[in-house]
């Protein structure tokens, strides 16, 4: 092996071949590494995109997850309730002598006696039919007795109401849920004939309700209306917290002057039959709980009833 070594370093030809293997061997050498670097670029690549869809994957079913989010709180009506018709006013009776329109602007402690509410519903829903039920919710948050030192105002002189959708509701001095069936705007007779409402979408009701709150107590309350939306059914508060009252003690009453008061009781104690309410009340529950459609026990004991 040595003399072959030292024969090979003598020779011109072996030793210029050796050169050119080793300047081959460096080539290889540079081109493996441009390869292997061309592969590291290309893995990196690939891991880079790989990772990539799978961000976009995970963002599709966040967005999935916060559609089902929204959805789940979406209430497909839209109300309108009406200022309360406050054509009579019941207040302490030491803002005797001030205006009326005063007295309405800057005492918490006035209120009137509700007689009817007006409401305008609208299906907030863009594809889908949202059905009501044939009755309106009253649920009494506080009920308390009223006071006897107070003084009151009566515009009166109602004139007729343009009846729609007419519900007729009676409210003892008991909180919880009270119900306003519909019913025959003429004689006052329930309408058996009809189970629920149907809105397409974007189509207004106008419902009238027609309330009869138990005289010497002041309600603090709200109306709901029950609804069926994609096979859920939900409660809508289509109003505030609102009051309502009926004194049943004579009091200083005035009627078109702001200082012109005489003893008297509120006039709407002559067209309110008290010992009938409850009995009043008890049969619109009655007729509210035989539906089969739409029923109160499809609603009752929820925490959030505005929500699907």
């Amino acid at each position: 092996m040595r003399d072959f070594i030292e024969v090979c370093g003598r020779h011109p030809f072996a030793t210029g071949l050796f050169a050119l293997i080793g300047i081959f061997g460096l080539l290889f050498s540079f081109f493996d590494f441009a390869v292997s670097q061309s592969q590291n670029a290309e893995n990196t690549a690939q891991t880079e995109q790989l990772a990539s869809s799978v961000g976009r994957v995970q963002d599709s079913v966040d967005d999935i997850g916060r559609d089902a989010e929204d959805r789940s709180g979406f209430v497909p009506i839209l109300a309108r309730p009406a200022p309360i018709v406050d054509d009579n006013l019941s207040f302490p009776a030491r803002y005797q002598g001030r205006k009326i329109s005063w007295i309405r602007d800057h005492v918490p402690e006035a209120f009137p006696n509700v007689w009817m509410e007006l409401i305008s519903i609208e299906s907030s829903a863009d594809r889908v039919y949202v059905q009501t039920a044939p009755y309106l919710i009253i649920d009494v948050v506080d009920v308390r007795p009223i006071s006897d030192d107070l003084a009151g105002y009566y515009g009166g002189e109602r004139g007729a109401a343009a009846e729609i959708r007419y519900f007729v509701g009676s409210v003892t001095a008991q909180k919880g849920w009270h119900y306003a069936p519909l019913v025959d705007s003429m004689n006052g007779e329930y309408r058996d004939d009809i189970d629920f409402f149907s809105l397409a979408p974007h189509e207004p009701e106008e419902f009238i309700l027609g309330v009869d709150f138990a005289a010497g107590y002041l309600f603090s309350y709200r109306i709901g209306v029950h609804y069926k939306f994609e096979g859920e059914h939900g409660v809508h508060w289509v109003t505030d917290i609102r009051r309502s009252g009926l004194p049943t003690r004579p009091m200083p009453l005035t009627q078109y002057a702001d200082n012109d008061y005489t003893p008297g009781t509120h006039p709407d104690l002559e067209f309110q039959n008290s010992a009938n309410i409850a009995q009043r009340s008890e049969r619109n529950e009655a007729q509210a709980r035989r539906g089969i459609l739409f029923n109160p026990r499809q609603i009752e004991g929820r925490a959030e009833p505005d929500t699907l």
